[in-house]
């Protein structure tokens, strides 16, 4: 019970802190329409769903579409989430 409510308080942080991964990744933009942050759907893994996720290449290649899904996935490791949930919780 725990966990689940402390990862609902941090999941606009944890959906956040993954797209600005991915970013850092590519040269174009990410556009998407919607963000959720699960612990069920690819359990035993957390994960961060994206709708409608959209690459489009730069300005030099016309802006074709480089990638289009409904529905993609990235996964978190639920130990490495619960370590840094732990990590960050201040101690008075």
């Amino acid at each position: 019970i725990v966990l689940v409510s402390t990862t609902s308080y941090f999941s606009e942080d944890i959906e956040k802190a993954v797209i600005t991964k991915i970013q850092e990744g590519i040269e174009t933009t990410l556009t998407l329409d919607d963000v959720e942050f699960t612990l069920y759907k690819k359990f035993p893994y957390a994960s961060v769903k994206f709708t409608n996720l959209l690459l489009k290449s730069s300005t030099d290649f016309n802006n074709d579409t480089l990638l289009f899904t409904k529905q993609a996935y990235a996964e978190i490791s639920i130990v490495d989430l619960i370590n840094k949930i732990v990590n960050e919780i201040e101690v008075p």
